[in-house]
């Protein structure tokens, strides 16, 4: 997926079930503009999980939809 970060610097990539349990963070890098972002679901059921990108001025929440 692609989003645009605001800011160059270090971001939480969060990743949630629809319940808000946590079941995946890590801490990357990004330049400011437009980034990819690849995120695996093999591990998981079926449903839908939410995926969180933010550092201490910008929050974007994504949905995850596996089918």
């Amino acid at each position: 997926m692609k989003c645009i970060v605001p800011e160059s610097g270090q971001y939480e990539i969060a990743l949630f079930d629809l319940k808000g349990n946590l079941l995946k963070s890590t801490n990357m890098i990004f330049i400011k503009g437009s980034v990819s972002i690849e995120e695996s679901l093999s591990q998981y059921s079926i449903g839908i999980y939410l995926l969180q990108i933010k550092n201490k001025k910008f929050v974007k929440t994504f949905k995850l939809i596996k089918q």
